[in-house]
């Protein structure tokens, strides 16, 4: 079994699979993890980047520019 680590949880890739959204280009299924699950895995995390990626998603969501 495959784990994503952060400094506060562990997931397992199977598990964030389950909870991905499939998006397909051309002929190819890609799974991506949604909006609030890398919030969540931002959050987690906790580094200085992941914590300012998260307010410019923030802000995005709302509709402001993250500039």
């Amino acid at each position: 079994m495959r784990t994503v680590r952060s400094r506060t949880s562990r997931t397992s890739y199977e598990e964030l699979v389950q909870r991905a959204i499939t998006a397909e280009i051309g002929d190819l299924a890609v799974h991506v993890v949604g909006y609030d699950e890398l919030i969540r895995i931002k959050r987690a995390a906790g580094r200085p980047q992941d914590l300012a990626d998260i307010a410019a998603l923030e802000d995005s969501r709302r509709g402001h520019s993250a500039s």
